[in-house]
């Protein structure tokens, strides 16, 4: 829809600090220079999204994008939204930090922890 705003709707299923984490990650790209950041996007082809989602969802990040992996994809992004946060603010963003850095994605961490169903997700959440 046309609207006047962006409107981000938030991701399930989200701990406290990874809907925090996800507000600084959206709050540093909208700070940033839009062009640097569609500059360092630009091996991604709008006609392949449906590419990117299917394997995405079936090998989370472990795959590549013509020679870049996209675990690299998911860093510059990472980097381009820090970079534009002040100290305080960027410090939300460690759980992502921390996801990037184990090269695991939020359901790999549901699938570690043996979550099958709504009352395990609730009671790990």
């Amino acid at each position: 829809r046309l609207k006047n705003y962006i409107e981000i709707r938030n991701h399930d299923s989200n701990s406290l600090s990874f809907a925090l984490a996800l507000c600084a990650l959206y709050k540093g790209i909208c700070l940033g220079d839009i062009e640097e950041l569609i500059n360092k996007l630009k091996i991604l082809k709008i006609q392949d999204t449906d590419k990117y989602f299917e394997l995405s969802s079936k090998l989370g990040l472990d795959f590549k994008i013509g020679n870049t992996e996209a675990w690299q994809i998911v860093g510059n992004i990472f980097n381009f939204s820090s970079n534009n946060l002040n100290s305080k603010e960027r410090m939300y963003l460690e759980p992502i930090l921390n996801l990037i850095k184990q090269r695991k994605t939020p359901a790999d961490i549901l699938i570690g922890n043996n979550i099958e169903n709504a009352c395990d997700l609730i009671n790990f959440l």
